[in-house]
């Protein structure tokens, strides 16, 4: 079961990291592929840290 994937959002950040770092697909090195993977996978911490902080883990953090 996936709630939320980063590969779902990969696309619009990688379109968001060419714009404003006005690259051509060419020009990307390995670390800005790693700076877009970051990016799209970002909003997922975000929101374990907020399951976290409102102690909203329940019984699947006991696994």
């Amino acid at each position: 079961m996936y709630i939320d994937r980063m590969d779902y959002h990969h696309e619009p950040a990688y379109e968001q990291y060419m714009n404003k770092f006005k690259k051509d697909e060419e020009e990307l090195t390995e670390e800005d592929s790693d700076t877009v993977e970051y990016y799209a996978g970002n909003h997922i911490g975000f929101f374990l840290n907020w399951i976290i902080q409102n102690h909203f883990m329940g019984k699947f953090s006991r696994l």
